[in-house]
């Protein structure tokens, strides 16, 4: 009667928090009877001749026994008599009722799993934090599992639903996770052709030598990239080059024609000098000759000893001018105008003579260096100085600066900066006797 009681008037949910309750109260008790309650329920008591006992909607099924197999300890319900320690199935998930010295009491089922939100029953499968893995209730423990309908291995790896990977055929196919199996599919950037799969951006020559193919959004567009000669119409490949002058060609680039210098030429005063001419620059004393792009002093001759022009003064043996202030390039324009170089040192007197300029100032050398490599840079005097003659830098000196960079001269040592930095400028020229 206790039980149907229990039964009618609470939900289900009191119903487990009372039951939770009564199986506290009893915890010591049930403790010392929790092994022979296992080996009763592995047992199955079941007698499927009997009708139900205790209450419908609590026990399923008759497990009740005769009276003379009951024993000592037995418990009666209904006239229908339970072993001692008896462990009797119900409707309740995750408890079962146990006849212990005569009551019947609610007891948990071993085999249910406890969580924060009450017992769960065996195979309860719940997800954790991690989204391949599932906790799934074994024999009253919790146990961490792939999760095999929705994620998928790789190697020793698992992947969510949606994951993607790449397959040995290259960028442009995948396979794609899709209900715990792996799917290959195909890059809808890609183009197909008949050597095989393409990326997006992809450049390829055709049949005709004067067009390509471009890979855009799964579609190959074609287009032509020669260029037609002005005076014969004669297609050029992009890539080729046709020769104007002895320092000028034209560059075909995707049928576009792009005007270029050639390197092995010389620059001065707005033109332009093929490899091997031989010129005078501005100083009588030298002449040079343009050699793989750079110019070469292949004669220098005496120097007059004579006094200087008006506005300009001696310097050791050569006659300075102070032109104001600018760029190197600029520099370079005033003093090839006034048929000068930018200040040369050819040896160590021409560095004492800097050094014993008392005025604290910063003055553009006619020396020019441009990185070759990444972070080494050679050094080259445009009046045609052999390389050979040393550079006395200041501490510290050259940097290494990328491209092209200019030096200056402060308190007779050299420093390394951009050519585009703002300096005194003076020029320097000298007499010859021939």
């Amino acid at each position: 009667m206790y039980l149907s009681y229990f039964c009618s008037h609470f939900s289900c949910l009191a119903i487990a928090v009372l039951l939770v309750s009564l199986n506290q109260e009893c915890r010591a008790d049930v403790a010392e009877e929790t092994e022979a309650v296992r080996a009763a329920a592995a047992k199955e008591l079941v007698d499927h001749t009997h009708p139900d006992i205790i209450d419908r909607h609590v026990v399923v099924t008759d497990q009740g026994v005769d009276e003379a197999e009951a024993g000592p300890g037995a418990c009666k319900h209904f006239g229908v008599f339970y072993r001692n320690r008896q462990l009797l199935h119900t409707t309740v998930t995750c408890f079962k009722v146990l006849c212990s010295s005569g009551k019947l009491r609610w007891v948990a089922d071993t085999s249910c799993c406890p969580a924060e939100s009450g017992l769960h029953p065996e195979s309860t499968r719940q997800p954790t934090s991690d989204p391949c893995q599932l906790r799934v209730c074994e024999a009253g423990q919790w146990t961490l599992v792939p999760d095999f309908e929705r994620c998928c291995q790789h190697e020793k790896e698992w992947f969510p639903v949606g994951s993607s990977r790449p397959m040995r055929g290259g960028p442009c196919t995948y396979h794609l996770c899709h209900d715990g199996r792996w799917e290959e599919h195909y890059n809808t950037s890609c183009c197909f052709d008949e050597v095989g799969w393409h990326t997006s951006g992809t450049v390829l020559f055709t049949a005709d030598p004067c067009r390509t193919k471009t890979c855009r959004d799964s579609h190959w567009t074609e287009r032509d990239t020669c260029c037609s000669e002005p005076a014969t119409g004669r297609k050029v490949a992009s890539g080729d080059i046709v020769r104007v002058d002895g320092c000028t060609y034209q560059l075909c680039h995707e049928s576009t024609w792009r005007r270029h210098v050639a390197f092995s030429c010389c620059q001065r005063r707005g033109f332009q000098y093929e490899d091997g001419s031989l010129v005078n620059l501005g100083s009588a004393c030298r002449r040079d000759r343009c050699v793989d792009g750079s110019w070469h002093v292949v004669r220098r001759e005496h120097v007059a000893r004579g006094p200087c022009a008006t506005g300009w003064h001696r310097l050791g043996h050569r006659c300075v001018a102070r032109m104001g202030e600018g760029t190197w390039h600029e520099g370079e324009e005033k003093c090839e105008k006034h048929d000068g170089t930018l200040l040369a040192v050819a040896n160590k007197a021409g560095w004492n003579d800097l050094l014993h300029v008392k005025e604290n100032i910063t003055v553009w050398l006619g020396l020019r260096g441009h990185e070759i490599t990444e972070g080494v840079t050679e050094w080259h005097w445009q009046d045609g100085t052999p390389r050979s003659v040393p550079v006395l830098w200041a501490a510290g000196e050259p940097q290494t600066l990328p491209g092209h960079v200019c030096a200056y001269v402060h308190h007779g040592r050299a420093h390394s900066a951009s050519c585009d930095e703002r300096h005194l400028v003076f020029c320097e020229r000298t007499h010859c006797e021939h």
